[in-house]
């Protein structure tokens, strides 16, 4: 079973996921690396789906869709990422983490962890204190969105920017 389609058949459709078609992931490689990424195009509400199921421990509608011991050792991480000398949080399972009370240089919460991917899509977990919430954000430009899209984020979503999708959670 090919990437897209496993998550596409494993998580996507149990957990009511919208827009995800397995024909969304795709292979990207370049000169950084031997080992290509699989980069998915998603919707903010998709990845807020996606948030929220971590939020949750990895449990949707009372069925464990992705093992609660994965999603533990994703928002923990073991130990502090550094580049040029300055702490940017912890890295585990592609997930950066709060380590030693940082997540971002400079700022954190305690439990806080995201998944940031390229062209700064975001997926911020915030389960302490009594504001638990996902966050999750695309760049994804508004002209590009599809009509139904367009008129969620309208009615339904909080923008810093009209350009972009934003969904809180």
């Amino acid at each position: 079973m090919k990437i897209g389609e496993a998550f596409y058949q494993r998580i996507a459709k149990p957990i009511g996921m919208e827009d995800f078609q397995p024909s969304d992931g795709f292979y990207f490689g370049g000169p950084l690396s031997i080992h290509p990424a699989y980069h998915f195009e998603i919707t903010a509400r998709d990845m807020a789906r996606f948030g929220l199921l971590y939020l949750r421990h990895g449990r949707w509608n009372g069925k464990q869709i992705v093992p609660e011991a994965w999603v533990e050792k994703s928002s923990h991480a073991s130990e502090m990422v550094q580049t040029d000398g300055v702490d940017r949080g912890g890295y585990e399972y592609l997930w950066w983490a709060d380590s030693g009370g940082v997540h971002f240089p400079e700022v954190s919460l305690p439990g806080i962890y995201s998944a940031r991917g390229n062209g700064a899509h975001f997926i911020f977990i915030i389960p302490t204190g009594t504001w638990s919430s996902c966050i999750a954000r695309t760049t994804m430009l508004r002209s590009r969105m599809p009509k139904p899209l367009r008129k969620l984020r309208i009615e339904g979503c909080r923008s810093t920017r009209s350009e972009h999708n934003s969904v809180i959670w």
